[in-house]
């Protein structure tokens, strides 16, 4: 019969095994539930990474659209100046290009800042991830620990926290960060495409206002009244009657004349009308009307009329104390 010191022993031996498997038990339940944590948590945190990643390649194909777009904006703002019939389209598409380029400047900051955390979280993700492999390896798909991991204490306690590595709170809080990292590259993308769309519409536009200024200009010039500039020189070139003599050399104002008895009583002198030159100083001229009627006689070329694309010169009635100095502006 055993004594009853002998038997408080083995009670007591008894007490510490109880309590050692049941801290194993519990240890180990611990571990499969934090690897499972730690596994969502991850998976949580590569889905953030890989959606900024696809962000980011949308935003760098914005960027580059825009910066076509803002290219040959610029370029066709430059080619219409004086090729529409007001300056409302062109001066719609500068202020489009100045809100596009502020955008891209905009998209371009956020882009860096996006990329910045991307690296920084990756950096850290990726410790991170091995982690949670260690983790994860010490629990089954039901998120149990195995036997290997606990049968005779072959994990003691104190090395629990090793498989521990990835903190899931951690983990979902860089998630968070890129996922607004995301939300922001996303925002910024949205406004650019925005903008690019604007000045694509507002470039329309003047290529619109183009092809109206040209068929006004064809109707203009269908009806306009033609004359040919055939030469430069003075009189004996007015005499020759083969059309208007270019005098800018002589006068130092940009001058044309026509005898009266040649064609010059036919020239148009009303303000309003349009004459299209050929040959020399060719265009489309709008008539302003007459800007001054000078005597050869008493004037000089210092009272010629300034401020003018044009002048034409004709003698009203073959007399040359009414040279009639009709203003033009030229229209293309």
């Amino acid at each position: 019969m055993q004594s009853g010191r002998g038997r408080r022993r083995r009670l007591v031996a008894g007490g510490i095994a109880a309590v050692a498997t049941v801290a194993v038990l519990t240890g180990a339940a611990f571990v499969g539930v934090r690897a499972g944590e730690t596994a969502a948590a991850s998976a949580e945190l590569a889905a953030a990474r890989t959606s900024l990643a696809a962000a980011l390649d949308g935003l760098d194909a914005d960027l580059a659209t825009a910066g076509e777009t803002a290219e040959d904006g610029r370029a066709l703002h430059a080619e219409s100046a004086g090729r529409t019939l007001d300056e409302a389209t062109r001066e719609a598409l500068a202020t489009e290009l100045a809100s596009l380029e502020t955008a891209t400047a905009s998209a371009d900051a956020e882009a860096g800042t996006a990329r910045t955390t991307l690296d920084g979280e990756g950096a850290g993700g990726d410790a991170d991830a091995s982690g949670a492999a260690v983790a994860a390896d010490a629990s089954d798909a039901s998120g149990a620990a195995p036997a290997a991991a606990t049968a005779g204490l072959a994990l003691p306690l104190a090395d629990l926290p090793g498989l521990l590595i990835a903190d899931p709170a951690t983990l979902r809080l860089a998630a968070d960060r890129l996922g607004a990292a995301s939300d922001a590259v996303d925002d910024v993308s949205e406004a650019l495409r925005d903008r690019i769309a604007d000045t694509a519409s507002a470039a329309d536009a003047v290529r619109a206002a183009i092809g109206e200024r040209d068929a006004w200009l064809a109707g203009i010039r269908a009806n306009a009244y033609h004359e040919t500039v055939w030469a430069a020189g003075w009189t004996p070139e007015l005499d020759e009657c083969r059309g208007s003599v270019d005098l800018t050399g002589a006068y130092g104002v940009p001058t044309i004349a026509e005898h009266w008895s040649c064609t010059g009583k036919d020239f148009p002198r009303d303000a309003g009308t349009y004459v299209v030159l050929d040959g020399l100083d060719a265009g489309t001229y709008r008539v302003d009307g007459v800007a001054a009627v000078l005597d050869q006689d008493r004037h000089t070329t210092a009272d010629l009329p300034r401020g003018h694309d044009l002048l034409y010169q004709t003698c009203l009635g073959g007399d040359s104390s009414t040279m009639a100095l009709v203003a033009l502006t030229r229209v293309d």
